[in-house]
C-alpha cells in the first residue's frame, strides 16, 4: 500500500451544478489513502461547501495554488469505473455536467448538504448601540436581525434583506463585526438503524440457563427460548412486549447473555406483494431463434443490440426470462427497463415469480428510503435481477450480462430536465461499455430502432404471432361524422362501442376504455364574448375537474374554482367543451350503473401503490369497465379483457410534432393488443374523425410495417430522424421581445459558424408560454454519422447569453417532445 504522501495529491471533482467541466483541488496529505474516484466529498465553491463527486486522480497539475478537499464522505466508492465511464460519455453526448448525470445515477437525498451561518462577534454586539464603524442603514438592519449566541442562516437573512446580503455580509466581515461560518447537514435519506438485543452466549450455555430459570425466572427463560427459535437477534420492540418488563431485559444484560446492538432495517418495497412462483413456458418456433440469438450473444459476452419485434401478446416477456435466466447462470446480471412507474409492480411481480428475492426494484414512485435500500441490496450484490424505469439505467450491477429495454419506442424514456438523456440509447451505451446484448422490445418499434435494424445495425428478431390459441383482435373503425347526435347530449360512445360494451358484460368480461385527457372538460368557453378561461401562467386553456371543483393547468397545476360567469363580460353563458376521463366514468356509470367501474389516470393514481392497487382490481375481476389515460395501454396482460375503445383516436394526432403519426399509431397498436390475450377472440373499436388517415388504417390493419413504409418516405422527404440528427435549442425568458431576440441572435450566429450547420427557425415554440416564461426555439440538423453535439457546442463558444431578461438556454439532444 502507498504511503499518503506517495499518493496522488490532486483530483478532479465534478459538481451537481450548471458548471459545465470539472474542477481541481487539491488533497490534503491526510485525505489521499481514503481518496478514489467514485467518492463524494465536500469541496469549497466560492464562499459555499458543497457536494461533489471525486472523479479522477493526478500526480500533477500546472496551476500552483488549489483550494482543498475538505473531506470524503465515503469509505468504498458509490460508482465503479464503468458507471464512471458511462456517465461521462452521457454528460459528453447530451452536452449535460458530469456532475448532474452522476447525482442522477445514484439515489436521490443521499448527498450531504452544507449552509452557512452568520454569528454576531463581541464588537458586532456593541456597534449598533455604539454607533461606531461609521455604518449604513442596512448594515444597521442586518445586524439588528441577529441575536448574541445565536447564528442564523444566510438563507434567512436573504429572504429578509434581498440581493444586497451577500455585500452587506462581506462588508461587515471586513469591520470584524461578524462572522460567518459552514455548518454540515445529514443527508435527508439515510440508512435506517434500529436497536436490538442478540444472544452473546453458546447455545449449550443458555440452554443450560433456560433450565436453571424456569422455575427461578420464567420470564427470563421466555425470553431466552424465543430468541434461540429466531437465530438470536431480536428487535427491542419485539423483546419488551414478550418480555413483560425492561427489568427481565436488564437482568439478562447482567447476566452476560445478551447485549443491545444497532441495525441496518431494509425498507422492502415487496413487503406486501406475495407472489406465486412459476416454470418456463413452451416456447413458438420464433420465439426460440430469438431466444438462441440473444443466448448465444450473452454467453459470448457480445455487445449486439436486438430488435425484438412482435406482436401485442406474442411472448416478449417469456424470452426475457428465459435469456436472463441463462444469464444468470453464468453468474452475471440482468437489467430490465420499462417506460412506466405503473408497469414496475407488475414486471416485477412477473420476475419475482421466477426468480425469487434476487430481484430489485428501483423508481421514483418508491419512498426515498426503500430507494435507497434497494440501491444497496443491488450495490451489496443481494440482487441479480433489477428491474426499474429510465433511472434504473445506472444501476451499480458490476457483473451485468444483459440489458432488456421493453416497449422501447415509449417517450417516457427520455428525460424531460437536465440531464436530458434518453434512457434507451444510454441503455445501448452500458451494453458497449459491459460488453452485453442489450434487447429492445416492442410491438411497435420506435422508426430510429427500425431503421437502424434495416441498416443492419441492430439484429431484427421478429415474432409475428400471438402465442398458443390467442389471435389479434378484430378491429373496427367509427367515422364520428357519420354517428347521429341525440340533442342535449355529447357524443362519448358510439352505437357500436357502446352495443360492444354491453356483449362484454353479459359474457362477464371486461372492457378497457381509452381517452388520453384527463378532467372533466378541456376548457370553459364563454359563448357571449368568447372568452377562454386560460393559465396565467401558461397560453394554454384550464382544463375543468368537476370532481374537485376547480379549473387547472396541467403543466404549471395553478387552479382556481370555476367563475360562477365570464370574467370579461360578465355574462352567464359558461361552457364546458371537450371531453376528459372524468367525464367519460360519468357517463359509464349512467349507461351501466350496475358495472363495477373505475378510472385510471393521475387524479386517481397519486398515492404510492395507486398504479398497483387499481390493476390489481382489474387482475382478481374486482372491475368490469377500466377508463384511463395512456398509461392502461402499456404492457399489461389480462386474459378476461376482450373488448377495448379508443374513444377519440385524433387527440395527438395533429399536434406540430413531427413524431405526433407515429405516437398515435404505437398508442393505438398498444391500445388494441390489450384485447383478447386469452382464448377469447377480442374487440377493439377506434373512433375518430380522420378515418382515413395512414396512422388510423395502419392501426386498423394493425400492420406496422406499412405505417412505417409510409412514416419513413415522410421523414426522408422532410430530412428528419432517423435521417438526420437533431438538436433542440430552447430560450425562454419572462419577457417576451427578449426571448425572441435572443433567439434571432442565436440563429443568426449559428448560421455565420463555418461548420455550415443546418438551422430551422427560430420560431416561437408551439407551447409559447410556461410557467410564465416566453418560448423560442431553433434545430440544428446534421447527418447521422456527424458529431453534431461537438459542432454545436463549438459554435455556442462565440455566444453569451445576454444579461437581464432571465434567459435561460436549454439544449436537448435527439429530442423527443418538440412542443
Amino acid at each position: 500500500m502507498m504511503a499518503p504522501a506517495d499518493r496522488p495529491a490532486y483530483a478532479e471533482v465534478a459538481l451537481p451544478t450548471a458548471i459545465d467541466k470539472t474542477l481541481t483541488y487539491a488533497v490534503p496529505c491526510h485525505l489521499r489513502q481514503a481518496a478514489a474516484p467514485g467518492k463524494r466529498v465536500l469541496v469549497p465553491l466560492g464562499p459555499r461547501v458543497v457536494s461533489g463527486y471525486l472523479v479522477r486522480l493526478r500526480e500533477r497539475v500546472e496551476i500552483t495554488r488549489l483550494k482543498e478537499i475538505q473531506d470524503i464522505l465515503d469509505p468504498e466508492p458509490l460508482l465503479d469505473e464503468p458507471l464512471l465511464e458511462l456517465t461521462r460519455r452521457v454528460a459528453d453526448y447530451y452536452g449535460a455536467p458530469w456532475g448532474t448525470v452522476i447525482k442522477a445515477a445514484l439515489p436521490p437525498g443521499i448527498d450531504a448538504s452544507t449552509r452557512r451561518l452568520v454569528r454576531l462577534t463581541e464588537e458586532g454586539r456593541q456597534a449598533p448601540a455604539q454607533g461606531t464603524h461609521d455604518l449604513g442603514t442596512r448594515e444597521l438592519e442586518l445586524l439588528r436581525l441577529l441575536a448574541p449566541d445565536i447564528a442564523v442562516p444566510v438563507s434567512r437573512l436573504t429572504r429578509q434583506l434581498g440581493r444586497m446580503t451577500p455585500s452587506l455580509l462581506q462588508r461587515l466581515r471586513a469591520k470584524r463585526l461578524l462572522s460567518v461560518e459552514t455548518s454540515r447537514l445529514p443527508p435527508r435519506v439515510r440508512v435506517r438503524h434500529e436497536r436490538s438485543f442478540r444472544l452473546i452466549r453458546s447455545e449449550e450455555e443458555v440452554e443450560a440457563a433456560i433450565a436453571l430459570l424456569k422455575t427461578r425466572a420464567p420470564r427470563q427463560a421466555e425470553l431466552l427460548s424465543h430468541l434461540l427459535r429466531v437465530g438470536g437477534t431480536l428487535p427491542a420492540r419485539e423483546m419488551r412486549t414478550i418480555a413483560g418488563s425492561p427489568s427481565v431485559i436488564f437482568a439478562l444484560m447482567n447476566r452476560g447473555f445478551i447485549e443491545p446492538v444497532l441495525s441496518a432495517v431494509s425498507r422492502d418495497p415487496f413487503r406486501d406483494l406475495p407472489v406465486t412462483r412459476t416454470d418456463p413456458l413452451p416456447l413458438s418456433s420464433p420465439q426460440r431463434e430469438a431466444l438462441r440469438q440473444i443466448e448465444e450473444a450473452a454467453a459470448a459476452e457480445r455487445y449486439i443490440p436486438f430488435l425484438l419485434f412482435g406482436v401485442t401478446g406474442s411472448g416478449k416477456t417469456e424470452i426475457y426470462l428465459q435469456a436472463i435466466e441463462g444469464v444468470m447462470k453464468q453468474g452475471r446480471q440482468a437489467l430490465v427497463l420499462v417506460p412506466e412507474i405503473a408497469l414496475t409492480p407488475r414486471t416485477a411481480e412477473r420476475f419475482r415469480a421466477r426468480f425469487g428475492e434476487r430481484v430489485a426494484l428501483l423508481h421514483s414512485a418508491l419512498a426515498p428510503g426503500e430507494r435507497l435500500d434497494q440501491w444497496l441490496r443491488i450495490r451489496r450484490g443481494e440482487a441479480d435481477i433489477v428491474v426499474g424505469v429510465r433511472s434504473a439505467v445506472f444501476a451499480p450491477l458490476p457483473r451485468l450480462g444483459i440489458v432488456v429495454v421493453d416497449e422501447e419506442h415509449d417517450p417516457a424514456y427520455k428525460q424531460e430536465d437536465s440531464p436530458r438523456y434518453h434512457g434507451r440509447d444510454v441503455a445501448l451505451i452500458r451494453g458497449e461499455l459491459t460488453s452485453c446484448p442489450v434487447v429492445l422490445g416492442s410491438a411497435t418499434p420506435s422508426l430510429e430502432s427500425f431503421h437502424r435494424a434495416q441498416l443492419g445495425q441492430y439484429r431484427l428478431a421478429s415474432l409475428p404471432e400471438r402465442i398458443g390459441a390467442s389471435l389479434l383482435p378484430k378491429v373496427t373503425v367509427v367515422d364520428l361524422r357519420r354517428e347521429p347526435k341525440e340533442p342535449g347530449r355529447r357524443l362519448i360512445l358510439s352505437r357500436i362501442l357502446e352495443a360492444g360494451i354491453r356483449a362484454g358484460l353479459d359474457r362477464r368480461e371486461q372492457v378497457l376504455l381509452l381517452l388520453n385527457r384527463r378532467g372533466y372538460a378541456t376548457s370553459v368557453l364563454c359563448r357571449d364574448c368568447g372568452y377562454l378561461l386560460r393559465c396565467p401562467s401558461c397560453h394554454v386553456s384550464l382544463t375543468l375537474h368537476r370532481g374537485a371543483g376547480v379549473v387547472r393547468c396541467h403543466y404549471c397545476e395553478y387552479q382556481r374554482r370555476p367563475p360562477d360567469c365570464c370574467p370579461d363580460c360578465r355574462g352567464s353563458n359558461l361552457r364546458q367543451l371537450g371531453l376528459g376521463t372524468e367525464q367519460v366514468e360519468r357517463e359509464l356509470q349512467t349507461l351501466f350503473p350496475h358495472a363495477r367501474i373505475a378510472r385510471m389516470d393521475r387524479d386517481t393514481t397519486a398515492g404510492r401503490q395507486g398504479h398497483h392497487l387499481v390493476l390489481q382490481r382489474l387482475e382478481r375481476g374486482d372491475l368490469d369497465i377500466l377508463a384511463g389515460t395512456q398509461m392502461i395501454a402499456k404492457g399489461h396482460d389480462y386474459p378476461n379483457v376482450t373488448v377495448v375503445g379508443v374513444l377519440s383516436a385524433d387527440i395527438g394526432l395533429n399536434l406540430p410534432d413531427f413524431r405526433a403519426g407515429e405516437r398515435t399509431f404505437a398508442l393505438l397498436t398498444q391500445m388494441v393488443g390489450r384485447s383478447g390475450r386469452g382464448s377469447r377472440l377480442g374487440d377493439a373499436v377506434i373512433q375518430t374523425y380522420n378515418p382515413d388517415h395512414y396512422c388510423i388504417q395502419a392501426a386498423l390493419n394493425q400492420d406496422f410495417l406499412s405505417f412505417a413504409r409510409e412514416e419513413l418516405t415522410r421523414r426522408q422527404e422532410r430530412n428528419l430522424p432517423p435521417f438526420t440528427r437533431l438538436i433542440r435549442l430552447l430560450i425562454s425568458s419572462p419577457q417576451e421581445k427578449r426571448a425572441a431576440e435572443t433567439a434571432e441572435q442565436l440563429g443568426t450566429l449559428l448560421r455565420q459558424d463555418p461548420m455550415a450547420l443546418e438551422i430551422d427557425g427560430p420560431a416561437p415554440a408551439p407551447l409559447s408560454r410556461l410557467r410564465g416564461r416566453f418560448r423560442w426555439h431553433l434545430f440544428v440538423k446534421g447527418p447521422p454519422e456527424t458529431p453534431l453535439r461537438s459542432k454545436v457546442a463549438h459554435a455556442l463558444e462565440a455566444f453569451t447569453v445576454p444579461r437581464g431578461g432571465s434567459i435561460h438556454l436549454e439544449i436537448d439532444v435527439d429530442p423527443v417532445d418538440t412542443l
